[in-house]
């Protein structure tokens, strides 16, 4: 395995791992970044009410669900050719 491929797999462990230890938080922030939309009241940004206030490691999982919701819309904008 090369470096760039160990690097991959801490974080896709590490994504995983943020993914089972607060589910909600990650999929609100997946399904934001794909939709692009916000729902509900939320903070100036997007974030939801109390994000600021969170624990690191809440926010973390937050931030890594909205990085993969982003990555898959762009996945699928390519390959449906609209991006």
């Amino acid at each position: 395995m090369n470096a760039a491929t160990e690097k991959a797999a801490v974080a896709d462990a590490e994504r995983e791992r943020l993914k089972r230890a607060w589910p909600d938080e990650f999929a609100d922030g997946a399904r934001c970044a794909f939709f692009q939309r916000y729902p509900g009241r939320r903070e100036k940004g997007g974030y939801p009410l109390g994000f600021h206030g969170w624990p690191l490691e809440r926010r973390n999982a937050w931030f890594a669900g909205f990085n993969l919701g982003r990555v898959e819309r762009q996945r699928g904008l390519l390959e449906t050719g609209n991006g």
